[in-house]
């Protein structure tokens, strides 16, 4: 299992929680393995905070380095739109958040070379942020 986060702080911050387990600031966009070295990878949340321009391109290189017949986990905040919100858990700040339909997810799988086998809409925890979350695992194809 390799953990990747953008944010060297976030790293920091997992490698604390989680002694032992290998830990790598990279972009998702444009990670440093070769192709097809994968047996499996989980999207959980990873893409909510990018706009939906970039999401094809990232859900390219989930199939680059994926090999063929493995799966692809992605998790995400259901809902429509994208853009800056100015506040976090009531926390004055600038961060951007992307929500997704169930279509778009199906079609960023359909469209970057996998066959979606699975896809679920399920209400939040009550312990979560009060959004659904939107479960949805394809295959690589050959």
């Amino acid at each position: 299992v390799i953990g990747l986060d953008l944010s060297e702080r976030c790293v920091t911050i997992a490698e604390e929680a989680n002694p032992g387990m290998q830990l790598r600031c990279e972009d998702i966009a444009a990670m440093s393995f070769p192709d097809g070295v994968l047996d499996g990878l989980v999207s959980c949340h990873s893409i909510i905070h990018t706009p939906k321009a970039h999401i094809p391109r990232i859900f390219r290189e989930f199939r680059r380095v994926l090999k063929p017949g493995d799966r692809l986990l992605v998790i995400v905040k259901a809902g429509s739109g994208e853009g800056y919100q100015d506040e976090l858990l009531d926390i004055p700040t600038e961060i951007y958040f992307s929500l997704f339909t169930e279509a778009e997810i199906s079609d960023y799988f359909s469209h970057s070379g996998f066959t979606l086998d699975f896809l679920e809409r399920r209400s939040p925890y009550e312990f979560e942020f009060k959004v659904d979350r939107i479960y949805a695992i394809g295959v690589k194809n050959a």
